[in-house]
């Protein structure tokens, strides 16, 4: 019986400690079917080819810094208002600008693509488990898109 007290409150302290970097609201089932799809992904590059472990490990570690703790600082606060700020039209622009550097950046520079392409594999593997704990945390999925006003409109 002591046992089971003892859990429940490792549980109960673990949920109130991961709350705060996750969002106020259950994770989307958008959210959990890209985890899953992505998680896929991550199988089949281990299966199919050779990944250097060191880079993976990086680009794991980041990630899950940059989704938990970094998120939460004053810095981290402020990159999320602006990117949210810009807009759609602005946040499309950005992503499209990021592409054309990655695909430039891998013309020009194979073997560092091969580098950052595993620190991307960590990185994803970090999202599959904040997705997880994200579930795990509230307990339920709601549906396909989160219940927020669109402030973009």
């Amino acid at each position: 019986m002591l046992i089971y007290h003892f859990g429940q409150y490792v549980s109960s302290m673990l949920r109130r400690v991961l709350s705060r970097y996750l969002p106020d609201r259950p994770p989307t089932w958008s959210e959990v079917g890209l985890a899953v799809l992505v998680l896929g992904m991550i199988g089949s590059a281990v299966t199919v080819r050779q990944l250097w472990w060191p880079a993976v490990i990086a680009g794991f570690v980041s990630f899950a810094l940059a989704l938990g703790p970094v998120a939460n600082t004053a810095v981290g606060r402020r990159v999320g208002d602006w990117f949210q700020g810009i807009g759609k039209r602005g946040r499309a622009v950005v992503i499209v600008l990021f592409i054309l550097t990655v695909a430039i950046a891998s013309r020009t520079v194979p073997a560092l693509m091969e580098l950052l392409g595993d620190a991307a594999y960590g990185g994803l593997a970090a999202v599959v488990l904040y997705t997880t704990l994200h579930v795990a945390v509230t307990g339920e999925i709601s549906g396909w898109w989160p219940d927020t006003a669109d402030i973009d409109e």
